[in-house]
């Protein structure tokens, strides 16, 4: 069960991390369009920039998935049954 608990504390860090890393690319992608705008930046830097927003959404989507499924383990571990999760050492 403390496995249980330290992992959905660690699952939590890693989804408020990935919440910020998104909004943070977010805005540098919006910035950056203001400067594409103004004609003081190139198009292909946009385009890397949105690749990276990609990116950063889908280790938010993992890191949700991760916190999911820790609640899964969590219900099971009070059910008096083992977490579907593996223990890492």
């Amino acid at each position: 069960m403390s496995g249980v608990l330290s992992r959905r504390q660690q699952a939590l860090g890693h989804v408020r991390n990935e919440i910020e890393r998104v909004a943070l690319v977010q805005e540098k992608v919006r910035r950056l369009s203001f400067e594409l705008n103004a004609g003081a930046a190139d198009r292909t830097a946009l385009l890397a920039s949105s690749i990276r927003i990609a990116e950063a959404d889908a280790a938010c989507r993992r890191s949700l998935d991760d916190l999911q499924q820790n609640r899964i383990d969590l219900f099971r571990a009070l059910r008096g049954a083992e977490p579907a999760t593996p223990s890492k050492p």
